[in-house]
This record gives structure tokens, sequence and C-alpha cells, in this order.
């Protein structure tokens, strides 16, 4: 198997997904760049039965001159059902199909639903939203779009 990568043509994202487990509070990881996806969970993989988690940023600001600009995952709320979203590890493709789009405040615990295992196989990625919040250096939301297996 080569590199994991998942492309989403409907918002410009072909990018490059590093595979990696939870932070040692439970907390999702978020990628070290601006421009790759992280795979959450190690099992399922993508095409198994089972809930994908992908994370990605929403921005990023450069450390050397303080400008923003747009991650990965910028585009993610403008997903519409039906949009395909691939993954590939080089030898293999997944496709999927967007189903829905859900948006939590960062912090409502019904926003822990989306995280949890499921039979189907879907995809379920992530990233921040709303309002940033310079003090705590948070989002006051969090973008979900869910997407299942086609073939």
């Amino acid at each position: 198997m080569g590199e994991w990568r998942v492309n989403i043509p409907a918002i410009g994202v072909d990018s490059g997904i590093v595979s990696v487990g939870l932070d040692p509070d439970g907390a999702m990881g978020s990628p070290d760049g601006p421009y790759e996806g992280r795979l959450v969970q190690v099992r399922p993989c993508p095409g198994e039965p089972g809930n994908v988690l992908l994370d990605g940023h929403v921005d990023w600001t450069n450390r050397q001159t303080g400008v923003p600009f747009g991650a990965v995952f910028w585009d993610l709320k403008i997903l519409k059902p039906g949009a395909r979203v691939t993954i590939t590890d080089g030898e293999r493709e997944f496709v999927y199909q967007v189903t829905e789009y859900r948006r939590y405040r960062w912090d409502d615990p019904a926003g822990v639903s989306v995280l949890q295992p499921t039979q189907d196989s879907r995809i379920t990625m992530i990233t921040c939203g709303g309002q940033f919040d310079r003090t705590t250096r948070n989002y006051s939301m969090r973008e979900v779009v869910i997407a299942t297996l086609v073939s």
C-alpha cells in the first residue's frame, strides 16, 4: 500500500492523509499542517464497514508573516449531498457520496454522536467553523460532512 490520499473535486481538495489515533486525553488530534487530512482511527480503514473519521484544518496562519489562509477543509461546509469523495492508498480506490451535513457547537455533546462506530461503510469529515475566539483559541462550531461508500 502507498500513501493514503483524499480527493474531493467539488471543493478542490487533493490531499495526503496521515493515519493516527486519538490524543492521550481521548481528543481527536489535529493535522500538523494546513494541507493534510488526518485519519483519526487506524480501523476501520477506508472501504471497510464502519465509520472512518477524517479531521482537517479549516484555516492556518503563517507563523512567520501572521497571515491566515484557507486550509484543506476550508470549503467542507459547502459540500452538497451527492458530491463524491475518493480515498485511495495508491493501489485501491474507494468512492464515497456525501449524504449529509451537520453543524454542532464545539461543546455540544450531541456532536459526539457522529464519532461513534457504524455498521455501514462511511467517512465522517470534521473541521472547525463559526467564529474564532482569540482568547480561547477555539472555533465556536464543528462542521461535519458524512459520506457513504458507493464503490
